[in-house]
């Protein structure tokens, strides 16, 4: 014989759906930026320290190296 289990209240059941979407967007986002950065990769000409690890100066803007 299988027991009733009682439903979870609202609130539980509501911050369960809550934390599933927000690994869903989580995973996504992931997968967006590996995509991004093998984009980058393969056509920009950059060497991956460069793609991952952009310098950038103090008004947050993108520094060029010369050569």
């Amino acid at each position: 014989m299988q027991k009733d289990t009682p439903a979870a209240p609202a609130g539980r059941a509501a911050s369960r759906m809550t934390a599933i979407g927000l690994m869903c967007l989580a995973v996504s986002l992931f997968a967006c930026l590996d995509a991004t950065a093998k984009y980058l990769k393969a056509h920009s000409g950059l060497s991956l320290s460069q793609i991952v690890w952009m310098p950038r100066d103090n008004q947050g803007e993108t520094r060029r190296q010369s050569g």
